[in-house]
């Protein structure tokens, strides 16, 4: 199979993982293996350009000839034809070049942990122990800025600056210093978060973003999980739900779907946390209720944990240098 796909493109999740099944299938029968292309696209805008950024010349589809991609893939395919090129070829955001590989994320790649501080930093190790809270009015939802999206205006798809949402008081950031040297995600974009709230139920989102020495706060990746959601699967959302118990601590994986972006020298890795993206997810209660029931709005407080014990993090698919 032939994949393309867009990092700002509503479906990149979905295609991501059809991708590592078919990529472990293939590993475990020796057949061909998946390929895949991936651009800096949103689900309608092939230009290389979104959300007042442009990624540069070689961004567009135009420069990678899809045309052309498809022909030589169905001539392999269907004629018998030899594919020598790599088959993993993704748009890397930050350096604003392709590159490519032997699969996505690398082999050579590995997971950087960065943990949330009581002080607001990211960190290489746990430090200190505390909380951060946000109160949570699904009256007043945070608003969606850009990210993969497929939405009506103006809240379109894109790297959108950050900035006014991290001004609002229910949304607490981690970042870490300006970087010495670049340092290039290639794959999987996780976060754990230990949260305590007052209610029965919570929506945590988390923002990861690239803090530009302008100030400026770009998206690149983000993801949702419920609290009353926290068994289930993250792909299919198929498992048990249940209420959470107020006051009491609890562990929730977050998916960020992936990226390949470099964080150029002098830039701040940057974690945004909020308690809803509007219109992108529909807005939580605050209060459980039973599949296909509904709960009366309420306000809570959500507290971030933080500290060795209560270890909230990030979790990166990193590699040495851009390939």
């Amino acid at each position: 199979m032939l994949l393309t796909g867009g990092w700002f493109d509503v479906f990149l999740g979905p295609t991501l993982e059809l991708y590592r099944r078919l990529r472990r299938r293939a590993e475990e029968t020796g057949g061909p293996a998946p390929r895949l292309v991936v651009g800096a696209w949103t689900h309608d805008d092939l230009s290389g350009r979104a959300a007042g950024l442009d990624f540069g010349p070689e961004a567009s589809a135009g420069s990678v000839d899809l045309t052309a991609l498809h022909l030589r893939w169905f001539d392999a395919v269907l004629r018998g034809d030899a594919l020598d090129s790599p088959p993993v070829r993704v748009f890397l955001t930050g350096a604003d070049r392709w590159v490519e590989a032997d699969g996505f994320p690398p082999r050579d790649a590995r997971a950087l942990e960065l943990y949330l501080t009581p002080e607001g930093a990211l960190a290489p190790e746990p430090a200190g122990s505390g909380g951060r809270r946000l109160v949570s009015d699904p009256a007043s939802p945070v608003p969606t800025c850009g990210g993969a999206v497929l939405l009506f205006a103006p809240f379109g798809a894109g790297p959108a600056d950050q900035t006014a949402v991290e001004a609002r008081p229910d949304v607490v950031s981690w970042r870490t210093g300006p970087l010495e040297e670049g340092l290039t995600v290639m794959g999987a974009v996780r976060a754990v978060v230990h949260l305590v709230t007052t209610g029965t139920d919570a929506d945590v989102v988390v923002r990861l973003c690239d803090e530009r020495p302008d100030g400026t706060s770009r998206v690149v990746a983000d993801g949702v999980r419920r609290g009353s959601a926290r068994s289930a699967d993250p792909v299919t959302g198929r498992g048990e739900r249940g209420p959470l118990e107020p006051g009491r601590a609890y562990e929730l994986a977050v998916d960020l779907w992936s990226a390949a972006h470099t964080f150029l020298p002098g830039h701040r890795i940057r974690v945004d946390i909020a308690p809803s993206s509007s219109p992108r997810w529909d807005v939580g209660t605050n209060t459980y209720a039973p599949e296909g029931e509904c709960a009366p709005p309420v306000t809570a407080e959500h507290t971030i944990l933080q500290g060795a014990g209560r270890p909230s993090r990030l979790v990166l698919d990193v590699v040495a240098s851009p390939l």
